[in-house]
C-alpha cells in the first residue's frame, strides 16, 4: 500500500505550458537502511547528515525493520526527516516495532510488506537516582510519551484505543493489511482537515483584508481587535468613515 500526502507548492506550474527544456535537474536516490534498534544517537550520523544534505530533488529511501528504540534518538531522526526538504519513502518489512511506527508516520509515502508485523505501545524505560526525582522524572517521561503518542496516532486509533494503551498499558499489534486499512481511514481525516485549515485561513484573510482596511483596524484597542477577532463585537464604517462598534449577542 503507498502512502502519499501533499506537499506544499505540488500543483504550482502544472497548468503551465512548457516551451523549451533546457536542462533536467540531477536527482539521486538516498538508500538508507534502519534493520536495528534506534540507540545512541551517535550511530546516526549518517542517516541524518544524508536527510539534512538532501536536496528537494532528491529522493530518499529508508528501508525498516526494526524493534524500536531510544525516544531521544528517535526524536534525533523524526526532527531529521521533517527538516528535509527530499521525498521521504520508507520501505517497511519484517518487524516495525514501538519507535519504528513514529518513523513510518512521519515519511511522506511508504510500502509495506503484506508478511510485516506492526507493534504499539507506551514507552518503556528504567531510571536510577532518589525517589522523589524518579518520582518526577517518570511522571514527566510519561507526559512527553503520551503527547508523542496522541501526536502521530490521533489518526490511526481512535482516542479510546490510545487511552487503552496508555492507561491500561495494551500493545496493540497489526498486520500489514490490517495496518493499511486504518490508514485509508485516516488519510482520509488528513485531508479533510486540511481542507477545514485552508478554509480558516481563508475566511480570516477575508476578515482582515476586505470587511476592514489594515488603517481601519490601527484605530482599533487591542481589547476591541481581539473581540472582533472572537466574534464578540462587529465593526462597520459610517458613511463618514468612523468606525461602529456593535456587541454580538449570542
Amino acid at each position: 500500500m503507498i502512502k502519499q500526502k501533499p506537499r506544499l507548492g505540488s500543483d504550482l506550474g502544472k497548468d503551465i505550458t512548457p516551451f523549451a527544456v533546457i536542462s533536467t535537474p540531477s536527482t539521486y536516490k538516498h538508500q538508507l537502511f534502519i534493520h536495528n534498534n534506534l540507540e545512541q544517537q551517535e550511530e546516526m550520523i549518517a542517516i541524518v547528515d544524508t536527510l539534512y544534505s538532501a536536496s528537494e530533488r532528491d529522493e530518499v529511501v529508508i528501508h525498516l525493520n526494526s524493534g524500536g528504540g531510544n525516544i531521544d534518538s528517535l526524536d534525533t531522526l523524526l526532527m531529521a526527516m521533517a527538516s528535509c526538504p527530499a521525498h521521504i519513502h520508507v520501505i517497511g518489512t519484517g518487524n516495525i516495532a514501538s519507535a519504528a511506527t513514529f518513523i513510518l508516520l512521519a515519511a511522506d509515502s511508504f510500502e509495506i510488506s503484506p508478511f510485516a508485523t506492526l507493534l504499539f505501545h507506551t514507552v518503556t524505560f528504567g531510571v536510577y537516582g532518589q525517589s522523589q526525582d524518579n518520582l518526577e522524572l517518570t511522571q514527566f517521561l510519561h507526559d512527553e510519551s503520551e503527547r508523542l503518542m496522541r501526536t502521530y496516532y490521533k489518526h490511526l486509533f481512535t482516542p479510546e484505543e490510545i487511552d487503552d494503551m496508555i492507561v491500561n498499558k495494551r500493545q496493540k499489534y497489526l498486520t500489514s493489511e490490517q495496518f493499511t486499512s486504518r490508514w485509508e481511514v485516516a488519510n482520509k481525516k488528513i485531508e479533510e482537515e486540511e481542507k477545514q485549515s485552508q478554509t480558516k485561513a481563508f475566511n480570516l484573510e477575508d476578515l482582515y483584508e476586505e470587511v476592514l482596511t489594515r488603517e481601519q483596524l490601527l484605530k482599533l484597542t487591542k481589547p476591541q481587535l481581539a473581540q472582533y477577532v472572537l466574534g464578540e463585537i462587529s465593526v462597520d464604517v459610517d458613511d463618514n468613515g468612523k468606525l461602529v462598534l456593535t456587541p454580538i449577542e449570542e
